[in-house]
C-alpha cells in the first residue's frame, strides 16, 4: 500500500529487506477515486457515493494501528480538474445518492 501511496513506486527486494525509495520524482500519479457512504445520504438512511475522476495523493501516509486488525494507511487526496472530461460539468465528477427504494 505504501507503494501505491508514494506514486506507485518500485519496491526492490534483497535477502532480508524490501526497499521503497521515498522520493518518486516530480511527476505526480493521478487516479480516480470512489468514496461510498452506507446509510449516510442526505435523504435519510440511503446510500451516497462521490465519483471523482482525477485525484492525487496529498499528504504523507500515516500508519493507523487498531488493536486486533492489520495496520492501515490514512491517506489524503486532492481533487484535480479532469480536462479530458466529456463536459464541463463532469470535470470534478459526481455525487450520486439514493433517495428511495
Amino acid at each position: 500500500e505504501y507503494s501505491r501511496a508514494l506514486n506507485f513506486g518500485t519496491v526492490t527486494t534483497s535477502s532480508d529487506d524490501k526497499l521503497l525509495p521515498m522520493y518518486q520524482g516530480q511527476d505526480v500519479a493521478y487516479r480516480a477515486l470512489l468514496v461510498r457512504g452506507n446509510d449516510a445520504g442526505p435523504y435519510g438512511a440511503y446510500n451516497i457515493q462521490f465519483e471523482i475522476p482525477r485525484v492525487r495523493e496529498d499528504s504523507a501516509p500515516e500508519v493507523v494501528f487498531t488493536k486486533g486488525i492489520p495496520a492501515g494507511l490514512a491517506l489524503s487526496f486532492r481533487a484535480m480538474i479532469d480536462l479530458s472530461a466529456a463536459t464541463d460539468g463532469a470535470r470534478f465528477g459526481n455525487i450520486r445518492t439514493q433517495f428511495q427504494n
